[in-house]
């Protein structure tokens, strides 16, 4: 999740946008997180959101061998997706654990 968060400075040339998309996914994420808990329940929501959040990572982690085809604008995207997804699985967690 912090990982993914390193990355938002570069998400436009503006801080101050870079951090209203950050928030706005944040936001988003948490919208989605309680619709799909309501609708496909607690273990299903939080793994798609867990698994998601890992594959996001991993392609994040492409470029990194691969320099020469980095495209900026498909990473960001990449990342703002891995935020989202992180920060639904773990508010989809808390809900899930409290219930244990």
């Amino acid at each position: 999740y912090y990982g993914f968060g390193y990355s938002f400075s570069e998400l436009s040339d503006d801080i101050y946008l870079s951090f209203l998309y950050s928030i706005l996914g944040e936001i988003l994420a948490n919208l989605m997180a309680a619709v799909l808990l309501t609708a496909i329940g607690r273990k299903w929501t939080i793994s798609i959101f867990f698994i998601t959040s890992g594959i996001s990572f991993v392609v994040m982690l492409l470029p990194i061998s691969s320099p020469e085809h980095l495209d900026i604008e498909v990473a960001n995207i990449v990342a703002l997706i891995g935020s989202m997804t992180a920060s639904a699985a773990f508010a989809s967690l808390y809900l899930f654990s409290f219930e244990l």
